[in-house]
């Protein structure tokens, strides 16, 4: 928190906005560059599990590069900054990143460190292990929220808990609340970590996204230029849950955005043909 707070002292295009608190009452942060509020805008997003710090500091990565250029003048940064809103919600699960830098302080070591899911508690006296407890903040959203038992559970131990209902958690609540106050978002990045993944909605199906193609031509369309277009490395995967990670997900962000407001959503799995960076915590 305290590295994103320098970034908005330091850089005074960026603007940091309270969107929400946590279960814990932590403060969720989100950043801002925007030139004009009419603008078409991109969000950033990591940190649905907070084993995934990697998705974080990508997050960080993508705006200290858009600063440092800015800054320098750049003309092809000012003129992307001056057509485009770039909002970043870098840490959505800030309760969990705490609660596994307080676990790695005790054993000093990251295998220790795989809290997942947010610090949520008030129903679980079942749960002994300190991964138990808590909602999986990327099976909570209003779309095909619990459709099946396989792409999230109803038990509230599981890793992949939902909550007991669409929307439960604060943190969700904060990013649907966001996204619905900024109806100019037309593109998001929902990183995740680890793999060499390229993974679009819709992620409940169990098959090729066949819905996508028939209901949302337009997004299909774009989807499959982006694929064409973006230099991924070799090897990367590109399709739905079930074609890349070989499981699916419900109520799940990317879901959500583009079902429900249309929005070209993404949630890559980050990683690299040479597998150095396939884990959830970057290399040292």
């Amino acid at each position: 928190m305290n590295t994103i707070d320098d970034l908005s002292s330091k850089y005074t295009i960026l603007k940091k906005e309270e969107i929400g608190r946590t279960y814990n009452n932590n403060p969720l942060i989100a950043l801002k560059l925007e030139n004009n509020i009419n603008n078409t805008a991109i969000l950033f997003t990591g940190l649905h599990h907070a084993r995934e710090p990697v998705s974080l500091l990508m997050n960080l990565y993508v705006l200290l590069y858009i600063l440092d250029k800015y800054e320098a003048k750049d003309s092809n940064m000012i003129e992307l900054l001056n057509d485009v809103n770039l909002y970043f919600i870098p840490m959505i699960n800030v309760d969990g990143y705490i609660k596994n830098n307080e676990l790695y302080n005790t054993y000093h070591d990251l295998n220790q460190c795989m809290v997942r899911k947010n610090r949520r508690n008030d129903v679980f006296s079942n749960c002994f292990s300190e991964l138990g407890p808590g909602v999986d903040l990327n099976r909570n959203y209003d779309f095909k929220f619990s459709n099946d038992d396989r792409g999230s559970s109803g038990i509230n131990c599981q890793e992949d808990y939902r909550g007991p209902h669409a929307f439960s958690e604060n943190e969700t609540i904060a990013v649907r609340d966001f996204v619905e106050n900024h109806p100019n978002i037309r593109i998001a990045f929902n990183y995740h970590a680890w793999g060499n993944l390229a993974i679009i909605p819709f992620n409940y199906l169990d098959s090729n996204n066949n819905l996508l193609l028939s209901n949302y031509t337009s997004q299909y369309i774009l989807y499959q230029e982006f694929m064409n277009e973006a230099g991924f490395p070799t090897g990367f995967k590109f399709g739905n849950g079930m074609n890349t990670i070989g499981y699916t997900a419900n109520g799940e962000a990317s879901d959500w955005m583009l079902g429900t407001k249309k929005i070209l959503a993404f949630s890559p799995e980050l990683g690299s043909n040479r597998q150095e960076a396939d884990k959830f915590y970057p290399p040292i």
